[in-house]
């Protein structure tokens, strides 16, 4: 990959409705940059800080984000396939109705993240924290968490079937009165005491 300027890439390819491609932006700060309806293709952003940048209706495929930070960036209608997300900060950052295939993430913060009215397609969630996320009216499917922590998350008329949850932490979700969220997800059996006493079950011992 080579390094550019990211500014004249972007100017460019709205100039001539083209691709970013095969370019590498290492440890750079960007300040209230438009990238909207921006397509990007094998590109890999490294190290970097992204603040008050909207993404808004932007594509990335086969591209990566590796120990950056987007806290509160606007990724509303945007469209992810085979990419990586790894030791990055998205906490308050906005998500809905976004899209997201053969997409891996790791090691990263999604906290107070708004992904509402998304489709995951077959996405691996690993070693991350999504503490208070919303994913209400999002659809799940072949999807894998391990050692998530979905504390007090929003998981409201969400798509949940053959979903696991039982490597990851749901304490405190938000679901329907009648939990239909989670008919056909499997969770573990320390989880199903507490969803029993969301139902208004009293567990005995």
């Amino acid at each position: 990959m080579n390094e550019y300027k990211l500014e004249e890439l972007l100017l460019t390819a709205r100039e001539q409705d083209d691709v970013i491609r095969d370019v590498r932006f290492t440890k750079e700060i960007f300040i209230e940059l438009d990238f909207s309806s921006i397509e990007f293709s094998s590109v890999s952003f490294e190290g970097c800080r992204f603040i008050e940048c909207d993404f808004r209706g932007a594509s990335f495929y086969s591209s990566q984000f590796l120990k950056c930070d987007l806290s509160n960036a606007s990724f509303k209608e945007t469209y992810f396939k085979d990419s990586v997300i790894s030791g990055s900060k998205y906490d308050g950052a906005s998500f809905a109705n976004s899209g997201f295939k053969n997409v891996k993430i790791e090691s990263s913060s999604l906290s107070y993240a708004n992904f509402s009215s998304c489709n995951f397609d077959l996405i691996k969630i690993m070693d991350t924290v999504a503490k208070e996320a919303s994913f209400m009216n999002s659809k799940f499917k072949k999807c894998e968490f391990c050692n998530v922590n979905f504390t007090k998350s929003e998981f409201f008329k969400a798509f949940l079937v053959d979903i696991d949850f039982s490597k990851s932490d749901i304490g405190g979700i938000t679901l329907s009165d009648n939990l239909s969220e989670l008919k056909g997800a499997k969770i573990a059996s320390h989880q199903a005491t507490e969803i029993a006493k969301m139902l208004g079950i009293r567990i005995c011992d």
